[in-house]
């Protein structure tokens, strides 16, 4: 195997272990995980008195995730924030037009 290959594959692992590492810290020091574990614990969904579905599937692990995603997505998609809904609006639209 050429040289160039190798390190392409030493530094594509070192890139994916950087980028996991940094998620999971910037994760827990802004509060993300708390702000989403303490949704799922309260039952409800994040700034309102709504309860938050939690089962989904018969799957205790995939039904946590899936709550904790609604939990973290709800304010962009009730328009609590309007300019977080807008610039979603924006990204969907590059998605399926396909542009940068």
């Amino acid at each position: 195997m050429p040289l160039s290959v190798t390190l392409a594959k030493i530094s594509l692992a070192l890139l994916a272990g950087a980028g996991l590492w940094s998620t999971l810290k910037l994760g827990s020091d802004d509060g993300l995980f708390n702000h989403i574990s303490n949704a799922a614990a309260n039952g409800t969904i994040s700034g309102t008195d709504v309860s938050l579905r939690t089962h989904w599937t018969n799957v205790k692990s995939f039904d946590g995730m899936i709550s904790g995603m609604i939990s973290f997505f709800w304010p962009i998609l009730d328009g609590q924030m309007p300019e977080l809904s807008l610039l979603t609006f924006s990204f969907i639209g590059k998605m399926l037009g396909g542009r940068q």
